[in-house]
Parts: structure tokens; C-alpha cells; sequence
């Protein structure tokens, strides 16, 4: 072997074990995972949790079950996705992830339109995760593990980060991805009239369907008698989108609060005056701490009350 080509591999070893000591010694995030490892565990972990929140991406950004955990609910997960549908293929999945202690097993669930809509079953993040998740089980080929440590020791400094940069300075969201399943996040530049531009045709052609809502209500009726406690509320949001919300998905909050609670479920009463979002759907990071908190303890009393 010629001298350049021994030098050329003495660097390239050099580098690379470089690289690998950078990756070991870096200080992690005390809490943030890889973004791919969120999303594995989501469906991979085992069922053993005791009170598990479910509903599309504000829960997914809006509760920090730690504080389920702190206020002595039990081991809890978030089981969020962006845009998941309110029907029982996603409840189903989400109550299986309850396990079997001694502890009372609860359900939590953000009540929003857009889960009854019709786009909302075929099109949304819930169906893309599990079908990515499948993707990847049945793939024969896996990264090595020293590969993923070192993936992992990068976090967030990673290619898809990299890659998004240039769109943050645009949109300059900023997130940090939990083991307990939630993804907290901030804004540098927050809009509360941002998402409206969204909602404001999100339902043209594509109202909340009673049907659906019926055929949910009969699952989650299903899983009360088999003695889950279910707890349902709406999600915080701006005034201008609660009014947009009202106004043209044709979901009556009201009605599906009288017969979820006929039904034995446990409906909790949120006042979104007390919390702020970054686009006007989704709470910010300090009032995701703040709302879980609450909604922690209030589902503790009311659960008390009820003993």
C-alpha cells in the first residue's frame, strides 16, 4: 500500500473515532429522543401503562403526562398523533395500551371536529405512523446499533434537522420529542391567527359526521362497561378558532357532552382563557406544562369524588 493511501486511512480512522468519542461524550438533551425512536415507541412498547391520553396533535403538543404521573395517576403515556381520527380502530389501540396492575386504568381523550370528519379517517398521522411502523418491522435490513448510538448521541443535530433549517427560519417551530410520548414545543415567532387559514376550509365539504360521532360513542360505551374510566374534554385553543370551529365543522360539543357523560364518562369543563397557543391550535410550551398540571389534578379530584 502506497504512503498516500496509508495516510488517506490513518485519517479516516482518525476521524471516525473522532466522531464516535464526540458522539459518547456529547451532553444529551436530559429528556429528548430521536425523533424516530418517538414514533417507534408509540406502537412498539409494551401495554403496562395505567392512564394513557389520546387524540390528535393537540394532545400530542398539549399534555405532559408526567404530571399524570406526578399527581399519582400512574405510569401514563401520550398516545397523540397529528390529525388522528376519533373512531375505534385508534381508541382500540390506544386502551390496548393499558395494562393490567391494580391501579384504576383511564383513558383520556381530546375531543376535537375534525376526528369525525371524513378526510380525518383516510388521511392523517395516525394511519401514516402505524403504516411506517409496519414498514420498518418488516424490512429485513435494520441500523446497526452502534450506528443508532451515535444517531442518538446527535439528536437534534441530525440530517432531517439539517435538513429543515432553512424552512425554520420560515417557520421556526421548535421541538423536543419525550419517552412519555409528548412533543414539546415552541415558537420564536408565534401567530394565533396562524392556523386559521387552515380551519377556515378544513371543513368545507367535510363537516363532523353524527354517524361517526355515534359509532365512537358506542366504542367508548364499551369500554366503560368493561371498567375504564374515560375522560374527555376539548383541547384549549384561541377564541378565534373555538369560533371557527363552532361555526362551520357542525360538531355540537354540547350534545356530545350530555351523551358521553349519560354514557358514564367522565366530561372535564376547560376555560382556554387561561392558556396560550402558538398558532391558535396548538398550547406553547409553557402552557402545555401549566394545562397538564391542571388537568392532572382535576382528573385526580374528580376521580375522587366518585369513589
Amino acid at each position: 500500500m502506497s504512503t498516500e493511501k496509508v495516510r488517506i486511512l490513518t485519517v479516516a480512522v482518525l476521524a471516525l473515532s473522532l466522531l464516535v468519542a464526540i458522539a459518547i461524550l456529547r451532553p444529551r438533551d436530559k429528556h429528548g429522543i430521536p425523533e424516530s425512536t418517538f414514533w417507534q415507541n408509540k406502537f412498539s412498547g409494551p401495554a403496562e401503562f395505567d392512564i394513557v391520553a389520546a387524540g390528535d396533535s393537540r394532545i400530542l403538543h398539549g399534555v405532559n403526562v408526567e404530571e399524570f404521573e406526578n399527581a399519582g395517576l400512574g405510569k401514563a403515556l401520550n398516545f397523540g398523533f397529528r390529525g388522528t381520527p376519533a373512531n375505534e380502530e385508534y381508541y382500540s389501540m390506544a386502551a390496548e395500551r393499558l395494562g393490567d396492575g391494580d391501579k384504576q386504568k383511564i383513558l383520556v381523550l381530546g375531543i376535537t371536529p375534525n376526528g369525525f370528519t371524513a378526510n380525518a379517517v383516510t388521511t392523517n398521522g395516525f394511519n401514516q405512523k402505524l403504516k411506517d411502523f409496519k414498514a420498518a418491522k418488516k424490512s429485513r435490513f435494520s441500523t446497526p446499533a452502534w450506528f443508532a448510538a451515535i444517531e442518538q448521541r446527535f439528536e437534534p443535530a441530525k440530517l432531517a434537522e439539517m435538513m429543515r433549517v432553512a424552512s425554520r427560519r420560515k417557520n421556526p417551530l421548535q421541538e423536543t420529542y419525550y419517552p412519555n410520548g409528548w412533543i414539546e414545543s415552541s415558537h420564536q415567532k408565534p401567530n394565533e391567527d396562524y392556523a386559521l387559514r387552515f380551519f377556515n376550509v378544513r371543513f368545507d365539504g367535510n363537516a363532523a359526521d353524527p354517524a361517526r360521532v355515534k359509532s365512537a360513542c358506542e366504542y367508548l360505551q364499551t369500554l366503560i362497561g368493561q371498567g375504564v374510566r374515560v375522560v374527555a374534554f376539548r383541547p384549549p385553543v384561541s377564541d378565534s378558532m373555538s369560533a371557527v370551529e363552532d361555526e362551520k365543522s357542525g360538531f355540537e360539543y354540547t350534545e356530545f357532552k350530555k351523551t358521553f357523560s349519560d354514557l358514564g364518562g367522565i366530561w372535564i369543563d376547560v376555560d382556554p382563557a387561561k392558556f396560550k397557543t402558538y398558532d391558535g391550535s396548538h398550547l406553547n410550551s409553557a402552557s402545555a406544562r401549566e394545562f397538564s398540571k391542571w388537568l392532572a389534578m382535576t382528573i385526580k379530584s374528580r376521580l375522587e369524588l366518585m369513589k
